[in-house]
């Protein structure tokens, strides 16, 4: 079984069962459990702080039964039940990155934060697809929806001082029931449950996840994963508008570039490039009658 610390020995129902999910996936090296925590990335990046960025700690995975200060995007908070949700963020180091194909970008930790961009949603939404047989979707940058309601989100952050070290935060509605959820009002928002009137082991669900980063990681290619992002992004094809640090893009979304990037039609009829890393917000815009 893959090291773990004192705080999933010493609670060792649901994080050993979570640990025991991953023991065999080569891209886990170590599981941190908490019944309840601030944020598993804040108390991940306090890790990397102490351990003085310790290459050890890449492929760690902090996981909680619930969070008191969950975040997204933007600080946008994240709030869930205890033991309803999927709740963890795995540390990655671009230095262990197994590169197979030429890189794009000018810095490896440039090239990994692009990888990742794709990556993380398109792996939630395999590994959701794959559990429980739902048409899972991605909303480019950084969320999954079934149909037009939001069950997963991604938070991808930098560490390190030359940002080589990735803390990839995801949440996962997995048993929530529709009085658990945010009011419509806030967000429409959906769970494995409410798609599936199915109770799901979240053991499973974050094994299937993790199998599919696993397996793009060892591809070490961006070019499959922009291929698989066209079939799968929710986004394509839709009027949208982009809220960018100094401007805004509106327009019709055309697909995902070969380097990652969200390709956009704007009014004057120029095709745009929007990487994930740019986006402050990304809003759907309903075409008038």
């Amino acid at each position: 079984m893959k090291e773990a610390e004192a705080s999933k020995r010493k609670h060792s129902g649901a994080g050993e069962d979570f640990a025991a999910a991953i023991a065999d996936l080569p891209l886990i090296s170590r599981v941190y459990f908490f019944p309840e925590i601030d944020s598993t990335s804040t108390w991940a990046h306090q890790l990397l702080l102490k351990s003085g960025y310790s290459a050890a700690l890449h492929g760690s995975i902090v996981l909680a039964d619930y969070q008191t200060a969950g975040r997204g995007r933007y600080q946008r908070a994240w709030v869930s039940p205890p033991q309803r949700s999927l709740l963890f963020t795995l540390i990655l180091s671009a230095n262990a990155f197994p590169f197979k194909a030429q890189r794009s970008l000018a810095t490896r930790s440039q090239h990994v934060a692009q990888w990742l961009s794709l990556a993380a949603p398109l792996s939630v939404c395999e590994g959701l697809q794959e559990a429980a047989q739902i048409p899972a979707r991605v909303k480019y940058p950084n969320d999954v929806y079934v149909h037009d309601s939001k069950i997963a989100g991604i938070l991808l952050e930098n560490s390190g001082s030359e940002h080589e070290w990735f803390l990839v935060g995801i949440g996962v509605n997995v048993n929530q029931t529709r009085d658990e959820l945010p009011s419509p009002a806030e967000c429409q928002a959906t769970s494995l449950f409410c798609e599936t009137q199915r109770q799901f082991e979240r053991p499973r669900v974050l094994r299937a996840i993790l199998e599919k980063l696993s397996r793009w990681w060892e591809l070490g290619d961006i070019a499959p994963l922009t291929r698989r992002m066209n079939e799968l992004c929710y986004t394509i094809g839709r009027l949208v508008k982009i809220v960018l640090p100094e401007t805004e893009i509106m327009g019709v979304a055309l697909g995902i570039a070969p380097g990652g990037a969200l390709l956009v039609r704007d009014s004057a009829g120029r095709t745009r490039e929007v990487y994930a890393g740019d986006i402050r917000e990304l809003r759907f815009i309903e075409p008038k009658p």
